[in-house]
């Protein structure tokens, strides 16, 4: 199968996902601990973050609804949307970014924690993808991605986004996905 016939056939896929865990990190470190989370459609995230040497914050998205805990707090606080651009959840944001791809290239077969998968690099259009304004961040442009699909099921177990010039990349690990999210995802 073609790159691109294999990337569309995931992202179709990834869109009967009922829930998911991930862990996303950045390759210089600017994202502190990273996050850490879990998905549930429709529209239930959980984030949690590590502030350094203050401890954890986390962030709750129950639909439009955002809610951040920060460290050393033991409630929440309903907050203004921290995602302008559109979703939070990882697989969310590689969705927007699809239909702005214009290259894909299959790098070849490997083993992500002990799973066959496919390696596909990709190219897209940063500044319209993740529908920022041109004048909020002018210079992100062409800019590129890679996944790793499972041969078997074609789930997306790995992506790395690298936006224009910069240096960051950031890549999040997915799995458990379809299973039942512990603990659930509520309004606080």
């Amino acid at each position: 199968m073609m790159a691109s016939a294999l990337l569309n056939k995931a992202l179709d896929c990834m869109k009967d996902i009922t829930s998911y865990h991930f862990v996303t990190h950045d390759t210089t470190g600017q994202q502190g601990g990273g996050l850490e989370g879990d998905f549930e459609s429709p529209d239930k995230l959980r984030m949690v973050t590590q502030m350094g040497g203050k401890g954890p914050a986390e962030i709750l998205v129950i639909g439009k609804d955002w809610y951040t805990k920060q460290p050393g707090n033991s409630s929440y606080v309903k907050t203004d949307s921290l995602a302008p651009y559109g979703s939070a959840a990882p697989l969310e944001q590689l969705l927007m970014i699809s239909p702005t791809i214009t290259s894909t290239t299959k790098i070849g077969d490997e083993q992500v924690e002990e799973i066959d998968v496919v390696h596909i690099r990709f190219n897209f259009d940063a500044s319209n993808s993740l529908g920022l304004a041109t004048e909020v961040v002018p210079a992100l442009g062409e800019a590129h991605g890679e996944v790793w699909i499972d041969k078997s099921t074609y789930n997306i177990h790995q992506q790395a986004l690298s936006l224009g010039s910069t240096p960051q990349t950031i890549v999040t690990i997915y799995s458990k996905f379809n299973e039942s999210v512990t603990p659930p995802i509520e309004k606080p």
